[in-house]
């Protein structure tokens, strides 16, 4: 659900809908668990919310800016070399034996130009609006969106509610060896059916061209995001209240700022820098909730 709603109606829209789901998460664990709202909580959450929503939609603006760019540098520079190479084809235009296709190549700038700014147009509309453009795709987009955020709220007052005598390591199992049986299934059955129509298989059901190096930080990857990360999360679920869980599970964006500073040495907005300092201020009294 989460990449069909990301497909209409983007990724802001999406952050911003999914920074529900602490308070989504603070009424179902009311109603299911017998957890009380405390002010101190909800204080907690709304400022930690605030400064996630800060950093997650500085990130994603940086990213449809840059997308953005590169595709107008694209057409700006396929319209001059079509220029260029009408200029090639005419070396004698100052005699006057080509003046058909100079004509040509006026026609040619002005469709490129009027291109650009046709490009130049929907470039600004997106940077307000999602990729969704239709009443109708932005409808489904945001029911993507909220069917995304309860379904992992239920699952985490489920598995709190009726799962208490499992460990976390049989909570995973059941979690991830499920999808992945239910994935090996699918991958053979879409192989084989591309087989009986003689044709090749789709590129999801064909392994990655990846070197020795390339498989092993991906296993290495899969066994922090599908093993550590998950037992870490169930013992978490088990020990604190549902929407302080789900409060500091959704600071992901807060711990890429950091991650991307060190590994990729990007640079850290003020915008990205003040939501991070803010989240983690939301951080203190919910802890000291804990604590009491």
């Amino acid at each position: 659900f989460w990449l069909m709603a990301l497909s209409r109606i983007g990724a802001l829209r999406c952050i911003l809908i999914d920074s529900i789901k602490p308070f989504l998460a603070a009424i179902l664990a009311y109603v299911f668990l017998g957890e009380h709202f405390v002010a101190q909580v909800l204080i907690g959450m709304a400022i930690t919310t605030a400064g996630i929503l800060l950093v997650a939609t500085d990130k994603a603006t940086k990213s449809q800016s840059k997308a953005d760019e590169d595709t107008a540098k694209g057409i700006e520079c396929k319209s001059r070399e079509q220029a260029s190479g009408a200029a090639l084809e005419c070396p004698n235009a100052n005699e006057g034996s080509c003046s058909d296709k100079e004509i040509q190549l006026d026609d040619k700038n002005q469709a490129s130009s009027t291109e650009t700014q046709d490009h130049t147009s929907q470039v600004s509309a997106r940077a307000t609006n999602s990729p969704g453009t239709t009443c109708h795709s932005l409808a489904s987009g945001y029911s993507f969106a909220a069917l995304n955020c309860t379904f992992d709220v239920l699952a985490a007052v489920i598995t709190k509610a009726h799962a208490k005598h499992l460990t976390t390591l049989h909570i995973n199992l059941v979690r991830f060896g499920g999808a992945g049986l239910q994935l090996f299934v699918l991958i053979v059955a879409a192989r084989c059916i591309a087989q009986a129509r003689r044709k090749p298989p789709a590129d999801w059901c064909v392994p990655a061209p990846l070197s020795w190096r390339g498989w092993c930080i991906m296993c290495i990857g899969t066994l922090l995001a599908t093993v550590v990360c998950p037992a870490l999360s169930q013992l978490a679920l088990f020990q604190i209240d549902l929407s302080i869980y789900t409060t500091r599970i959704s600071m992901g964006p807060v711990w890429s700022l950091p991650v991307g500073m060190i590994a990729k040495r990007e640079r850290a907005s003020l915008r990205a820098v003040a939501g991070s300092l803010l989240a983690a201020g939301g951080i203190v009294p919910l802890a000291l909730s804990i604590r009491s």
